[in-house]
């Protein structure tokens, strides 16, 4: 359903002619990583497009759906027993646990500020001068927190309390945060370590 809906903000007013979408896969290795909740999807995918080829048809709606009933069927029960947890730290009035398992992105992302404007004014000692939230949503990204702390990207920590980071390697709008990432990729897969 995702790649469907990317495929459908391509140029979805006509303003590109011959406008295209790519998606492509990638193996966990060379400094890339799988995302943990899209090992299932991943593989439900890989199926819908193997058994598509098989009936040389490109998929289509129907095949979203049954993708959905796939996912939850080999689920495994996991949402369900999730759901008793969060009723259990509920009766308990375990707070902190209810907030841990009412996480919607069960992920430890880190939000780092790309845009050179908002990380200058976030540097500033007078808080008037700080962007509001609207503006680091708009100027940030999310990033693994494991690879932030190995010293892997091209980040430093700025602001107080050391919440945010700033991007401090290549950054552009198509590529974003990747066109600071790929050449030490290169550098690494060549013998020499990363800047």
């Amino acid at each position: 359903m995702n790649l469907l809906q990317i495929a459908g903000r391509a140029s979805r007013s006509g303003e590109y002619d011959g406008a295209e979408v790519w998606d492509f896969r990638h193996d966990a290795d060379n400094g890339f990583s799988l995302h943990p909740q899209a090992k299932l999807p991943r593989r439900i995918l890989e199926q819908v497009f193997a058994e598509c080829a098989g009936k040389n048809r490109q998929p289509g709606p129907d095949d979203c759906t049954d993708a959905l009933q796939r996912e939850i069927l080999q689920d495994h029960g996991e949402k369900a027993s999730r759901m008793e947890e969060i009723f259990q730290a509920e009766q308990d009035a375990d707070y902190p646990q209810v907030a841990k398992l009412c996480r919607i992105i069960d992920a430890a992302t880190q939000t780092v500020v790309v845009d050179p404007g908002l990380i200058q004014r976030l540097q500033n000692l007078h808080r008037a001068q700080w962007p509001t939230w609207r503006e680091l949503m708009v100027g940030s990204v999310q990033l693994w927190a494991n690879r932030l702390d190995a010293g892997k990207m091209p980040v430093k920590p700025i602001g107080h309390g050391g919440e945010l980071w700033a991007w401090i390697g290549e950054y552009d709008s198509f590529l974003g945060s990747m066109a600071g990432v790929l050449p030490l990729l290169k550098v690494g897969q060549e013998g020499f370590e990363p800047l």
